[in-house]
């Protein structure tokens, strides 16, 4: 069947992400521009190339760097990106962009334990007062607004509780307070959900994620309107979180499988995630479009084309089973990360980086649950080896009990 032109125009960005030059000895692949600086005939040439808005230097923007600010702001539909070191360098330049002293930050209650460790800490040495809410229940925002609210931060798929955010509810809830609305979109990616079109202001990428794809390069993504990149990008150049030009293009070679890839992750993982629903040793499943009824809803509105290549599971046996489950896997790693060409399994992250924190369980996410990165194998394999380890700390789990006895 014939793909429809937007469908049409948004498989093939994957693999042709920006427009090459046209002439017939143009290599096929873009060339990596290792140079950090640029040379000049005089300094008023160079004073005309940076009035122009042209780089002078490694923290201005380099070619590679330039090219996959272009194909990610692509993806998402936006007007500009800026692409830097890492995911977290891409939300801490967001966040010091636009918030000030006395500001106010609201952050969903289940967000990824390093961004709220983050905010705790800006809030610490830069004034900011934070306040963590349930961001699906638009009750408890509003309740939550203040008029010093400058900012809210958002992730479509929460990490590491897998719950979807309403984006359109809250980003008209934000646009009626004159709020930015933020989303992390690593976990969902442009393939399966674009926020701007719902309403968000920016969309940030952990980009060595499932953007990069190989497990081989560190890079972060933020993408929206020029003005709001523009500021963005006054503040990552004194801040300088400079991307390479190899894991640009690193990334950039990854952009061009995205498609392929996340379909069939996210054929897999519904596969196993259905599955384990009906295993009689997991007590829970976590996967968009499955955990319930209105998450299921808001599924198919938001994530019309899969739910994701992440799962998660609790085990009926505790942090025990948990444990053993992982140490009985033959052909699934444990990995602490996501978005690789193969299945890994960890923990969900566990609070480290503020004193305050460390050490404590992570909300709704006991140590008996464990995370899932579905990976290209066949899922008939990865559940092979599943079922196999599920057995295994069965036994591992009766045999602990009644020695305990």
């Amino acid at each position: 069947m014939p793909l429809s032109e937007p469908v049409y125009r948004s498989r093939i960005r994957h693999v042709h992400p920006c427009d090459h030059d046209a002439q017939s000895d143009a290599p096929l692949i873009d060339a990596i521009y290792q140079g950090a600086a640029y040379r000049f005939a005089d300094s008023t040439q160079a004073d005309d190339w940076f009035a122009a808005g042209q780089p002078l230097y490694a923290r201005d923007g380099l070619p590679n760097v330039r090219a996959l600010e272009r194909e990610v702001a692509a993806l998402e539909g936006a007007e500009d990106a800026i692409a830097v070191a890492s995911g977290m360098a891409a939300i801490a330049m967001t966040l010091l962009a636009h918030l000030r002293t006395g500001d106010h930050l609201l952050v969903g209650n289940d967000a990824y334990c390093e961004s709220t460790a983050l905010v705790q800490l800006m809030a610490h040495q830069h004034d900011i007062r934070v306040t963590r809410v349930n961001l699906n229940d638009r009750a408890a925002v509003l309740a939550a607004i203040e008029p010093q609210t400058r900012l809210i931060l958002a992730e479509t798929i929460s990490n590491p509780r897998l719950f979807l955010l309403d984006i359109p509810m809250l980003a008209t809830l934000a646009r009626q307070q004159g709020i930015a609305l933020a989303v992390d979109n690593t976990f969902a990616t442009p393939v399966l959900c674009q926020p701007l079109r719902f309403g968000a202001d920016l969309v940030m990428h952990s980009a060595g994620k499932f953007l990069g794809g190989h497990g081989d390069v560190t890079a972060g993504v933020v993408t929206g309107s020029r003005e709001r990149i523009g500021a963005i990008k006054d503040v990552a150049h004194l801040y300088g979180p400079v991307l390479a030009p190899m894991e640009a293009w690193l990334t950039s070679r990854g952009i061009k499988t995205l498609h392929a890839r996340i379909r069939q992750s996210c054929a897999s993982a519904r596969c196993i995630a259905t599955w384990l629903a009906t295993h009689p040793d997991i007590a829970e499943v976590r996967y968009p479009g499955i955990a319930d009824s209105e998450q299921a809803t808001l599924a198919r509105h938001l994530l019309p084309d899969g739910g994701g290549a992440i799962l998660a599971m609790r085990l009926r046996g505790g942090h025990e089973a948990a444990e053993a489950f992982m140490r009985a896997l033959r052909t699934i790693p444990y990995v602490p990360s996501v978005g690789g060409l193969t299945t890994i399994v960890s923990f969900p992250p566990q609070y480290r980086s503020c004193e305050s924190a460390r050490g404590k369980s992570w909300d709704g996410c006991d140590r008996d649950t464990v995370r899932l990165s579905i990976g290209l194998e066949a899922p008939e394999a990865i559940v092979t080896d599943l079922q196999q380890a599920l057995a295994m700390s069965t036994i591992r789990s009766r045999q602990a009990i009644r020695s305990e006895r």
